[in-house]
């Protein structure tokens, strides 16, 4: 059952590894309007122009683009300069962080993942994001 606050969010999900984009899929699936999903970076890039979503989250490491080549060239699209994107990733000091914050992420959601934290984490960037739209 999509979240009353989340309808007509729709969220991408660019990840390499079927099983992790299968259960980020699930796990969104139950709050938002709808859930694209691609395997890697340039397969997302594609989505993001086919469709305008709301919401992003991007593996880091993903065979021929990566998450943080992906991210810069999203951020350089006029529809996705405020849209909240997020890194998912494994890597956690405090040098990949930054790293991925100047890359254009909007935060980072670190492997494994807790399903609690990235449905507060997603909620409160979109509340964000809506409230800088107005």
């Amino acid at each position: 059952m999509v979240d009353r606050d989340l309808v007509g969010v729709r969220a991408l999900i660019a990840e390499d590894d079927a099983i992790i984009r299968m259960h980020l899929s699930a796990l969104l699936g139950g709050v938002v309007q709808e859930v694209l999903t691609a395997q890697d970076g340039f397969a997302a890039l594609q989505t993001a122009r086919n469709h305008r979503c709301s919401l992003v989250l991007l593996d880091i490491n993903m065979p021929g683009m990566d998450g943080e080549q992906t991210v810069r060239k999203l951020r350089q699209m006029d529809a996705y300069r405020a849209v909240p994107i997020f890194a998912v990733t494994a890597y956690d000091s405090q040098e990949d962080i930054t790293r991925f914050h100047q890359a254009g992420f909007t935060d980072i959601i670190r492997k494994p993942f807790d399903a609690l934290a990235i449905m507060r984490r997603v909620r409160k960037a979109l509340d964000e994001s809506e409230d800088a739209a107005q």
